[in-house]
């Protein structure tokens, strides 16, 4: 047996984290560009200095570089898929919407009462609510226009989203070309500005979202020249193509700029909404063409009043954004999330939510922790601790942790232990049953080695395990090292098959393993670190913890390496999850292959989401072959909707989208079959005639 040197790295996740506001490498999960808050403030600013202008009745209009409107819809149109990915369900998403608009609106309606009456703020409720068409009052519009048709645009992006299709290229491309073309036959310059202009800048928006990962790589002198050709008129040739293109210039810019460390309070919402009803205040009094003393008193009470609005209503309002509706309140959640939501419908994230594991003692150098969880399993167990005796790796010691089950499991690891008395053999005994997660955190919380390894209690390892795994460890400065298995029938120990990496999975690691869990618990020795690091595995999952931790690891920026050859006899147990209920185990790694293609930085997208799809594809397949009778967990309605989720992760491909119609055609007519076929059993009529029997009674 070699040792292959390859080492599988995916970057840390410190180092991700540090480089943030550097526009090096950005969470695609959750990109935060400071940049956006000093370009909203910027764009207020200029709202503010167009109306100041017509109110003072200067001749001509003002010239303001960039549409402020029109590129506050445009961010938008950037930030709303995101939201939308990040949400629970619609009703989460709607709930973080009305938390960021309407408490700051309530102030201000309050103040209109009280300064221009009652009849005032009806009119500006019904500007809110007619895109600014009525309402409008003492010749300066309020902003409130923008508000609604904002609010149409988030409604129509949850449509797309909902269908999965937010991030379509072709469709949102068709949209603003529709758009640009409906917009040149209006002639109504209102309605062009206020719906055609808006909507096509929001889903320009939307575009830069589709490529962010890859636009923020470019550098900010390619957006900032195609800014200035578009302001200086260059690219006038261009007509109406040269509007989605200043708004796109201006995103990217904000994106691939150096990202601004100094945080500053959201203030471009409160200036926004606050400046007119301020500005007519003054003004209209004193007479507008006299009023320039008044222009700084106008700019500071609006400062005033939107650092009122944001520290008194919007922040205080933005700490619930994601508050839980009481379980009590009939509320159904229609989730569509096509990014992460899948995990919370398993529960399988509490793992990560409990507290760090907190090691009993400081580690020891060279030492390797064996973590035995057990159920169940005194056939099997006595062999398993046979084969880390005959490792040629001597500094050992046994952690065995049995989950609440009857039989001789204490005997059998007691009698180990005096075989072995130069050797820490540890046992315990949870006092109900909590799984093999559980049962491993507990563990971990005992081992005092540097190293630790993961041993299943029906598993075996070859002599030589610990010792290439161990060497590979101090000399690659690997987090984690694996082997590939042999699985062994559990009746005869008859081989059946290899289990691990082919060279493309170890070549092109971490995307083969979306694909398929190529990892063993039982091959896998890890550093201590690692546990510290990551955390205690998920609790909540049925069948595929280990996989789950992977993909954490990964996240956190740990490194693997497969070391050549088996190390490993891996029982296949006929009565296992992954023999009985394979349909069940395949389709919930789909699902975590899907949640971590979307979560984990720095891979390329187009590669995880193939894996998943995969992932999610096989499972349907398995769903849509296997009889109930034979895997309890198979279920032919999930097939369907599996091959749904992979052909939205992968919408290029027609193929995925013909197996989910061939899917959801057989489970139609394996529905209408069920349900007009007649049972075997049915009953006989019931007969009033006395039987032979009776008779003969």
């Amino acid at each position: 047996m070699t040792t292959i040197s390859t080492v599988n790295k995916v970057g840390t996740g410190n180092a991700v984290a540090g480089r943030l506001l550097t526009c090096d490498e950005r969470d695609d999960r959750s990109p935060r560009y400071p940049n956006f808050d000093y370009l909203r403030l910027f764009l207020a600013i200029e709202v503010i200095a167009g109306h100041l202008w017509a109110g003072l009745m200067r001749p001509g209009h003002l010239w303001i570089p960039i549409p402020a409107v029109a590129a506050f819809v445009g961010l938008s149109g950037f930030l709303i898929p995101q939201s939308l990915e990040r949400s629970r369900d619609m009703w989460h998403f709607a709930w973080k919407r009305i938390v960021r608009t309407i408490p700051a609106l309530i102030p201000l309606l309050v103040a209109i009462g009280i300064v221009f009456g009652f009849k005032r703020v009806l009119g500006a409720i019904l500007q809110y609510l007619t895109a600014g068409y009525r309402g409008e009052f003492v010749g300066v519009t309020l902003p409130l226009w923008s508000l609604i048709v904002e609010d149409a645009l988030y409604a129509c992006m949850a449509v797309l989203f909902v269908f999965g299709v937010h991030r379509n290229f072709w469709l949102i491309s068709g949209i603003v070309t529709a758009l640009l073309v409906g917009g040149e036959q209006v002639s109504d310059y209102m309605t062009k500005y206020r719906l055609f202009d808006t909507s096509t800048a929001f889903f320009v928006g939307t575009l830069v979202y589709i490529f962010h990962e890859r636009i923020r790589r470019l550098h900010w002198i390619i957006p900032g020249f195609g800014l200035l050709a578009s302001l200086m008129g260059w690219l006038d040739f261009a007509g109406r193509l040269g509007f989605p293109f200043l708004i796109a210039c201006v995103i990217i810019l904000a994106i691939t700029l150096p990202q601004l460390k100094w945080k500053i309070p959201d203030l471009s919402y409160g200036a926004y909404i606050w400046h007119a009803p301020i500005l007519l205040a003054l003004l209209a009094p004193v007479g507008m063409a006299r009023a320039m003393p008044w222009v700084v008193a106008t700019c500071l009470l609006t400062l005033l009043a939107s650092l009122g609005s944001w520290y008194l209503v919007e922040k205080r309002a933005l700490r619930h954004k994601d508050m839980r509706w009481p379980q009590g309140l009939p509320i159904t959640s229609w989730n569509m999330n096509p990014g992460s939501t899948m995990l919370h419908v398993m529960h399988g994230t509490e793992g990560m939510l409990m507290e760090p594991i907190q090691f009993s003692e400081p580690p020891k150098p060279g030492l390797v922790s064996v973590i035995i969880p057990t159920y169940n399993k005194d056939q099997f167990i006595g062999a398993t601790l046979d084969s880390i005796s005959r490792q040629t790796y001597s500094n050992w010691e046994v952690i065995v942790v049995e989950d609440s089950s009857r039989g001789e499991t204490e005997n059998i690891v007691k009698r180990f232990a005096r075989q072995h008395p130069r050797h820490r053999v540890d046992y315990s005994r949870n006092a109900r049953n909590l799984g093999a997660a559980q049962s491993r955190n507990n563990a971990f919380k005992r081992a005092r080695g540097e190293f630790i390894a993961l041993l299943d209690a029906d598993d075996r390892w070859l002599p030589d395990h610990l010792a290439f795994s161990t060497k590979a460890l101090r000399e690659s400065k690997s987090d984690l090292v694996y082997s590939s298995v042999l699985m062994i029938e559990d009746q005869t120990e008859l081989p059946i098959a290899v289990w691990g990496p082919d060279r493309s999975d170890i070549a092109n690691f971490p995307y083969g393993l979306f694909r398929r869990n190529f990892i063993t618990p039982s091959a896998t020795v890890l550093r201590r670190e690692v546990i510290t690091d990551v955390g205690p595995w998920g609790l909540g999952f049925r069948y595929c913890e280990d996989a789950d931790y992977w993909f954490r690891c990964i996240a956190a920026g740990k490194t693997f390496q497969h070391v050549g050859g088996c190390h490993c006899l891996y029982r296949k147990n006929h009565d296992g999850a992954t023999t009985q209920l394979l349909c069940g185990t395949l389709e919930e790694f789909g699902h975590i292959a899907d949640h971590y293609s979307r979560e984990i930085p720095g891979l390329k997208r187009s590669y995880s989401t193939k894996g998943a799809a995969y992932a999610c594809l096989n499972a349907a397949q398995f769903h849509a072959r296997t009889n109930l009778r034979f895997d309890p967990s198979a279920n032919r309605a999930r097939s369907v909707l599996l091959s749904w989720r992979a052909w939205q992760l992968r919408r290029n491909n027609l193929g995925y989208l013909a197996k989910f119609i061939r899917f959801a055609g057989r489970y139609a007519v394996y529905t209408i079959q069920s349900r007009f076929k007649p049972s075997r059993h049915s009953q006989q009529p019931v007969s009033t005639a006395p039987s032979s029997t009776s008779k003969a009674a």
